[in-house]
């Protein structure tokens, strides 16, 4: 028996002699939910991973895609999910299937760093991913004279390519500095490894504090306050715009009605008219001073239809705003938990019982965003196809 072994074994005998064991885990005991979580990892892959699939694929064959920056952005964040679904996804379910098997320590420690740090870049990428599209949207319908500048194709990919790279730089010290194994012993016949961070169950890194602080504010809060004041003006600006042409296409329909109906008064009798070609000519000429009278002419049809058409995009617009307040709200409720979760941790808040099995649950929820946006979008697929 090596030192290693010799050390680990004691560890395991001091808990059982003790009556107050490392950890209060005992949900980890329970047979189903050791089983179920990982089937619920393996489900919501699945849904994630054929969702998102079928999105990049529909938002590639668009002939619009590659210069609509809304569109690009969007398929941005689905590849985001994506990525999360594939790479994220089946490493969490492998964890918890061998979480039980505590002989693979050295595998796993390297396993748990590199699902640190994915799970926290895309986390990070997802989050200003949402925020730009906010803002594109923000452009786009709150000041359509900047849009040409600011929403090109060209400013689309750099913002991207920015996102993806400050979120990799900040995301890295994570996994090299605070990722660790932790075995918890839940009871005496059970030893369980599970991937953690080095703040989690103890008061060690206190360094990690400023680092957790600055995601949590240039990731998680100011995201969070940019995109809900954005989109409160996006929905303001939008109703109010559609409310104004609603009343011209209104206004330019009673006049149309009006003028049809003058028509049919004033029309000449062909059979047995009695009235001599003076008197219908005068008609005529009355006809045509009322008010309205000449809204039948090219200028005033084609007037009416410009407005029938814009308000056909602005309720198109409306639609996609709609869409991505959902996935942004979607993201933030089961993103956010983690980031603050860390913070608290960070501040030496502990969880008493059922820490492993907590940060179990939020490490899934931040699948259940990736798993439900592809529904999102499914709300919006006739936009996308005119877009």
């Amino acid at each position: 028996m090596n030192y290693h072994t010799y050390n680990k074994t004691n560890d395991f005998n001091d808990n059982c002699i003790n009556s107050k064991l490392l950890d209060n885990e005992y949900l980890l005991t329970y047979v189903a939910v050791r089983y179920c979580l990982p089937t619920t990892y393996v489900l919501s892959t699945i849904l994630s991973t054929s969702g998102n699939l079928f999105w990049i694929i529909f938002l590639l064959k668009s002939q619009k895609c590659s210069k609509s920056s809304n569109l690009l952005l969007i398929m941005n964040l689905a590849v985001c999910d994506f990525i999360k679904s594939v790479v994220v996804g089946p490493l969490r379910a492998f964890e918890l299937l061998l979480m039980k098997f505590h002989d693979y320590e050295n595998i796993e420690i390297n396993c748990c760093r590199f699902l640190n740090f994915i799970s926290l870049y895309l986390t990070l990428v997802g989050f200003h991913s949402v925020l730009a599209i906010s803002q594109e949207r923000l452009v786009l319908i709150c000041y359509p004279f900047l849009a040409r500048k600011w929403c090109s194709r060209n400013v689309t990919l750099m913002v991207i390519s920015f996102i993806w790279t400050s979120s990799f730089v900040v995301s890295l010290p994570f996994s090299l500095l605070y990722s660790r194994t932790k075995t918890i012993i839940p009871a005496c016949d059970k030893v369980f490894i599970i991937c953690s961070i080095i703040f989690f169950h103890s008061d060690e890194a206190k360094s990690a504090k400023a680092y957790i602080f600055v995601i949590t504010i240039f990731y998680c809060i100011i995201p969070v306050v940019i995109v809900s004041i954005s989109y409160a003006k996006i929905v303001l600006s939008l109703n109010k715009t559609i409310e104004s042409l609603r009343c011209n296409v209104s206004d330019a329909n009673k006049i149309s009605e009006k003028t049809l109906a003058l028509k049919k008064i004033n029309k000449p009798k062909l059979f047995g008219s009695s009235a001599s070609p003076h008197k219908i000519a005068s008609k005529k000429t009355a006809a045509d001073n009322e008010p309205g009278s000449k809204v039948s002419c090219p200028r005033r049809e084609e007037n009416s239809l410009r407005t029938a058409n814009s308000l056909k995009i602005m309720k198109g617009r409306q639609t996609l705003a709609r869409m991505m307040i959902v996935v942004a709200v979607c993201f933030i409720i089961f993103q956010g938990p983690m980031i603050i979760m860390y913070m608290c941790l960070s501040c030496g808040y502990k969880i008493e019982s059922n820490a492993a099995f907590t940060l179990i649950l939020l490490k899934w929820f931040q699948l259940v965003s990736s798993m439900i946006n592809p529904f999102v979008y499914s709300t919006g697929r006739n936009v996308f196809k005119k877009h």
